[in-house]
């Protein structure tokens, strides 16, 4: 995934993952690519309003109190609108611990020690 996102794919998280409707290591994992500033949009998968409710409400709460208010806009609607107007995306956060690993295993720089 790492070299995906190097590469410039756009990562989506479904609101149920975030609020952890979709079991705790989907919650994990989507906490920690939120931590890391990796995700472009929050959406839902919900089916209907009774066995998969959109949770979208709790999620972007849930991400403004963790994340701050300006990453939740941004994945809820500022982003969702650009992609829907056809739009490029504003300036993103800086992502982080997305290059750090790259340049450990670097083995000629650990050589070089440069």
């Amino acid at each position: 995934m790492v070299d995906w996102l190097r590469g410039g794919v756009l990562v989506q998280v479904t609101a149920g993952s975030v609020v952890g409707r979709m079991g705790k290591q989907a919650e994990r994992m989507a906490h920690d690519l939120l931590a890391n500033r990796w995700v472009h949009f929050l959406a839902t998968d919900a089916h209907n309003t009774s066995s998969r409710p959109p949770k979208m409400r709790e999620a972007f709460e849930l991400v403004a109190e963790k994340y701050g208010p300006d990453y939740a806009h941004l994945l809820c609607v500022s982003n969702p609108l650009a992609a829907f107007m056809g739009n490029p995306l504003q300036p993103q956060p800086e992502p982080l611990n997305l290059y750090e690993d790259s340049e450990k295993k670097n083995w000629w720089k650990k050589l070089t020690r440069r």
